[in-house]
């Protein structure tokens, strides 16, 4: 914390679709249409030109901000692997709930 801006932050934080087209990919075998996949690219262009050209960059940051966004995409691919699954006794309120602690 402290170790870069607030907009370095939520500049790293547009590279949510990436993450979630990825890990939806590796963990539901989900993966997206290529037409999808090259979308990706100006985003993580656009998202690697302003970091290195923020005047607050430094690689802990950035690194803190990618891990950042890895686990909150993680969270939401689990929650959408536990809530598609057979077991339907858990409803969103109560799963909610169980993420969060």
């Amino acid at each position: 914390l402290g170790k870069v801006a607030v907009s370095f932050t939520h500049t790293i934080k547009a590279l949510e679709p990436f993450f979630s087209v990825i890990l939806s990919g590796i963990f539901l075998g989900q993966w997206a249409p290529p037409i999808v996949l090259v979308t990706l690219i100006p985003i993580a262009a656009g998202v690697s030109l302003a970091s290195f050209t923020e005047p607050s960059f430094n690689w802990i940051g950035l690194f803190a901000a990618l891990g950042s966004n890895l686990f909150f995409q993680s969270r939401n691919v689990v929650s959408k692997l536990v809530m598609g699954g057979e077991n339907k006794s858990i409803d969103a309120i109560n799963f909610f709930s169980i993420m969060t602690i």
